[in-house]
């Protein structure tokens, strides 16, 4: 009897540790800042850079190079995911990569750059993006993820260049009015 009222105690000691663990985890802010800047939120990476994580504002972003000194690296996963009045898009050089799904459903998106320094380009970044009708793939970029490009209905010219490594699946399927698409030698 003894020996069930000391397990039961030690199984208690252990299982409130456990539950003060995570509500102090829980109440521990994270080590990513977020911020105001305009229309975008942001936030700061580990190694000093802005990736941004939302946009609010109208028909025309121009994505700064530069918060609060530091630069710009990256376009989070969603972050203009749904951007439904967005037509143009002007990205600076300073952008590396593109997340998961980063333009997403921006029906009316007809005009996007993207910069030579974009090393990589998401899964579903351009999804149903349906007015975009030519796209340039710069030759810095080496991965481009699933399905990043499907139901662009109105897409009619891509270029893949040499510098890709990684094509991802369904990349370009459903793009109905693909005319022309040239893709480099090193996608196999």
């Amino acid at each position: 009897m003894k020996n069930e009222f000391g397990l039961v105690l030690l199984r208690t000691r252990i299982s409130m540790a456990w539950w003060l663990s995570v509500l102090f985890l829980l109440a521990t802010p994270l080590a990513v800042i977020a911020g105001q800047y305009g229309d975008f939120t942001y936030s700061i990476n580990a190694d000093n850079t802005i990736t941004i994580t939302d946009y609010t504002g109208g028909d025309e972003a121009v994505i700064p190079s530069t918060i609060e000194g530091k630069t710009v690296t990256i376009i989070g996963d969603s972050a203009f995911g749904g951007c439904n009045s967005l037509t143009s898009v002007t990205i600076p050089d300073s952008v590396t990569s593109i997340g998961w799904g980063g333009f997403n459903c921006c029906f009316r998106l007809k005009s996007l750059t993207i910069p030579d320094g974009v090393t990589n380009i998401g899964a579903y970044a351009f999804l149903l993006c349906t007015s975009l009708t030519n796209i340039l793939i710069p030759d810095g970029v080496t991965i481009i993820g699933d399905d990043t490009f499907s139901y662009c209905f109105n897409l009619t010219n891509v270029t893949v260049p040499d510098s890709i490594t990684s094509l991802g699946h369904n990349a370009f399927s459903y793009c109905y009015n693909l005319a022309s698409v040239t893709i480099g030698n090193s996608v196999a």
